[in-house]
């Protein structure tokens, strides 16, 4: 996968090929990192952390990767281009960031909602029904990391 630094470049090589095997190996897409990691408490959530959060004092809801203006126009640049996106994200706030820039992109574009892009959510550990409704409707497909709060179930529990 192209790092989300190189979309522009990427899309602009007319020698760069995606989705083909050449010599065994394939660029399918392009990937985005929205968050951190609930364990480092850089997940981006909706709400603050129930824990202590180092370095912070107040509305501790870890951090965003990307702005939702740049994440907005990537996934534009993305869908206009028929480039699937592979966006790491855990907390919910960058679950909601996706689903934003998900439809500020189709705006933008005029493409149905719902079109098959193949679009995957990886981790989305802590997405909340409604985003996994959302999900469903927009065919989104998430690849979820289990083994991870099993890991991390004593960091996570009280997250």
């Amino acid at each position: 996968m192209a790092g989300s630094s190189d979309l522009d470049e990427n899309l602009a090589d007319k020698d760069f090929v995606w989705k083909t095997y050449q010599n065994g190996f394939k660029v399918q897409g392009t990937k985005i990192i929205a968050d951190g990691s609930p364990q480092g408490k850089t997940a981006y959530f909706s709400q603050p952390y129930l824990t202590p959060v180092p370095d912070c004092k107040k509305d501790c809801r870890g951090l965003p990767s990307i702005s939702q203006d740049a994440l907005n126009e990537m996934f534009a640049k993305a869908y206009k281009h028929d480039n699937q996106l592979f966006i790491h994200n855990n907390g919910d706030g960058a679950t909601d960031m996706i689903i934003k820039a998900h439809e500020y992109a189709v705006k933008k574009t005029g493409q149905a909602a719902d079109k098959d892009r193949r679009t995957v959510p990886i981790h989305a550990q802590f997405a909340r029904p409604d985003q996994l409704e959302a999900f469903k409707n927009i065919r989104c497909y998430r690849h979820f990391l289990p083994i991870m709060p099993i890991f991390g179930v004593m960091c996570m529990c009280k997250i």
